[in-house]
């Protein structure tokens, strides 16, 4: 908790030393990065919820970072910039902080306690980003990133979460995930932040040279799931492959496509049913089995036949080769 603990750390300074260098607080708010503030909070929010640091001075430093983005914002703000600011705006309102730091607090010592690790050991951050969430566990540290519209988690589902984390497949947390992230609740939060992207998340990558992802995404939406999928972040591969045609990333919510169909000889209906299988991953989640993972399964065939010309697609597929196609 460095740059936490350099700015908030108790000195002998008196109330008018403090007062003048009030300013120069302001000033590092202003010249530090996104990146660099949004690690300050993250800081400052895990200190606060382990009782370490106060409330009302994570309520100032939200206050000093809200004025810093504001002053940037005259400027122009860049998409990183503008999350980061409505993301401090949401945690500026007493119920949201409070339900946050509870979060933070109540999943470090559930994972402290299934997987016997001291708690300064855990690093729960959570934050509106793009993925839903992320877990990682090493011998000595555990780091588990959330969305913050997972927030709306009772205790109940934190404490199943965490224990779906412990077993071998991910495919129990990840369902369970999916259902929470998808409900109401969570997407009342989400509501709270704009749908901005990365140089690298931009709607380029899913712009190819023949096809645009973007575009048939919202086809295939209306059309076979009837615009209740949310769209995931959609990339044209950036390499063609050799040995398949798509895949969905549940966790980082992306569903890449293989750019050796982004070719005017491919039949545009090919395309849309790789697309289509691919999000089907995305709203039928995995089911296991006897301790197997499966996302192919019964019901998943079902419906992947129902696309249509589904015989007339397997048949041109079966005959297409990915290995030449460079």
């Amino acid at each position: 908790m460095g740059i936490f603990r350099d700015l908030f750390s108790h000195s002998n300074k008196t109330p008018l030393e403090t007062k003048k260098s009030q300013p120069d607080s302001v000033i590092c708010f202003r010249r530090m990065s996104a990146t660099a503030l949004t690690k300050l909070l993250h800081e400052a929010l895990s200190a606060t919820a382990a009782a370490e640091k106060s409330l009302p001075a994570m309520q100032e430093l939200l206050k000093e970072a809200e004025n810093a983005l504001k002053e940037r914002s005259k400027r122009g703000l860049k998409p990183i910039e503008l999350r980061l600011l409505e993301w401090i705006r949401f945690l500026s309102r007493p119920d949201n902080l409070a339900v946050h730091l509870m979060t933070l607090a109540e999943l470090a010592k559930i994972l402290s306690r299934k997987f016997k690790t001291p708690q300064e050991a855990i690093q729960v951050t959570i934050y509106p980003t793009r993925g839903i969430y992320n877990f990682t566990r090493k011998p000595d540290r555990i780091t588990l990133e959330l969305h913050e519209s997972l927030i709306c988690m009772s205790s109940d589902e934190r404490t199943a979460f965490v224990n779906a984390l412990s077993r071998r497949s991910n495919a129990p947390s990840s369902k369970l995930m999916r259902t929470i992230f998808y409900s109401t609740d969570a997407q009342k939060i989400r509501s709270n932040f704009t749908e901005v992207h990365s140089q690298h998340d931009s709607s380029s990558n899913a712009r190819g040279a023949t096809y645009d992802l973007e575009q048939l995404f919202h086809e295939v939406n209306e059309n076979q799931f009837q615009n209740q999928l949310e769209k995931p972040a959609l990339k044209w591969s950036s390499r063609k492959s050799k040995t398949r045609y798509g895949s969905y990333n549940f966790r980082t919510d992306t569903l890449i496509i293989n750019k050796a169909l982004d070719n005017p000889k491919v039949p545009r209906s090919v395309v849309l049913f790789i697309l289509y299988h691919e999000l089907l991953h995305k709203a039928l989640g995995f089911k296991t089995k006897n301790g197997i993972v499966r996302s192919h399964t019964a019901e998943f065939r079902r419906a992947e036949k129902a696309f249509p010309h589904y015989e007339t697609i397997q048949s041109y597929l079966s005959n297409f080769q990915l290995h030449n196609t460079d």
